[in-house]
């Protein structure tokens, strides 16, 4: 698959399988918008990479990131490609000593932000960023353009009905 100046956004890429991920594109040549909440682990990164990459430090939780990235995005490369959406939250503990509050806010940074918050997030004629797109996805908008466009409307549409 040619990633040759492909946009994507990649999102928990501070660290582990974003950080990966995130090295990986910008080897096959994508140009990357690279977020995660820790600013200096994304400077870094951004540094480490030998293609162009944007970085956002920001929770990816909070109301505004999705359409920060894609104004980010915008600005810089004028549209996106593609997302993948490796942000995410991790809360243990036994039954009795788990925090409730951290387990609701994992549960809504990992699960309810797989659905589309309701409203895709668009630009013109770029397509939705959608807040999931798996790799799998991604790949298969960047080998089939012509069907991607109907994989636009279908998150598009599951996204409205959310």
């Amino acid at each position: 698959m040619d990633l040759h100046d492909k946009v994507i956004v990649v999102t928990g890429a501070s660290s582990g399988i974003g950080d990966a991920i995130a090295r990986e594109l910008s080897a096959a040549g994508a140009r990357l918008l690279i977020t995660a909440r820790r600013a200096e682990r994304l400077a870094a990164l951004a540094a480490a990479l030998p293609g162009p990459c944007a970085t956002l430090a920001a929770a990816i939780q909070a109301p505004d990131t999705a359409q920060r990235l894609l104004d980010l995005a915008l600005a810089q490369y004028g549209h996106v490609d593609g997302l993948i959406n490796n942000a995410g939250l991790f809360v243990a503990g036994s039954v009795d000593t788990i925090d409730l509050d951290e387990l609701a806010q994992m549960t809504r940074v990992n699960f309810d932000r797989l659905r589309a918050q309701g409203q895709p997030v668009r630009a013109g004629s770029t397509p939705p960023l959608a807040p999931a797109m798996s790799a799998g996805a991604v790949r298969f908008m960047l080998e089939h353009p012509a069907r991607a466009n109907v994989a636009r409307m279908l998150l598009v549409s599951s996204a409205e009905s959310a």
